[in-house]
């Protein structure tokens, strides 16, 4: 997997701790989360502007669904991330994303189109079928993924105060369909996204938003295939 450009390269493993550690290769990289809502925390400190122009936040969004594309397509049966979201999405000092962290990966047999597994992951990404049932599907990854495009537009993490305020604390779609709902989109973007923009990039986020929505129905069967997902992105 790690001869992907957007999937972070890894060196081994460690077994001198009290765990295995994976390795990873760190050439600078910060994790997604620093440049949306924890941009004080990242290493260049708050008095370098750390946010992220909406070409940037296209480009990721771009990466992260070729890299999930590939897990899901490109080896002998689907690999599951199981644990998209932010935090391990590394961002390159070139602006390149790569896919960080597989502890929660599992493969899906071939042949089979699920797999039973007790949950695993960030509850607040994680697929909502996926926890009811207990089965995992290619389509659990494209609900954390749809969880990371509402991310993307609206800067949000799931306990900030604008969801707070909303009422929504923790629950992201709920709050983006609550403006979705009153036609108030530009509500809820991230103010940092609308600096420049025009009648083409207002497109680009009624689509990104749609696009988002699509990949966090409830209901695995009504979500897109990620393959579909990146193409829509292009």
């Amino acid at each position: 997997m790690s001869s992907h450009m957007n999937i972070a390269r890894l060196f081994g493993c460690c077994m001198e701790l009290e765990g295995p550690a994976l390795v990873y290769e760190y050439s600078g990289d910060e994790p997604l989360n620093n440049f949306l809502y924890d941009r004080d925390t990242a290493s260049s400190g708050p008095q370098e502007d750390r946010s992220l122009k909406w070409e940037s936040r296209l480009r990721i969004a771009k990466d992260i669904a070729n890299a999930v594309v590939y897990l899901h397509t490109a080896l002998s049966g689907p690999i599951v991330n199981r644990d998209l979201k932010p935090s391990n999405i590394m961002v390159d000092q070139h602006g390149v994303a790569k896919l960080f962290d597989f502890s929660f990966s599992i493969s899906i047999p071939p042949g089979e189109s699920r797999v039973e597994d007790k949950p695993f992951g960030a509850v607040w990404f994680m697929d909502p079928d996926y926890i009811q049932s207990g089965f995992i599907t290619d389509k659990s990854d494209v609900f954390s993924f749809g969880m990371i495009l509402l991310t993307l537009l609206t800067g949000q993490s799931l306990f900030s105060n604008n969801l707070k305020e909303a009422e929504e604390e923790g629950d992201l779609v709920a709050y983006v369909k609550k403006y979705v709902d009153k036609n108030q989109i530009t509500e809820i973007l991230d103010p940092i996204i609308l600096e420049g923009g025009g009648i083409e990039q207002e497109k680009q986020f009624r689509d990104f938003l749609e696009l988002a929505l699509r990949c966090v129905q409830e209901k695995g069967e009504d979500r897109p295939e990620m393959i579909y997902v990146a193409k829509e992105l292009t």
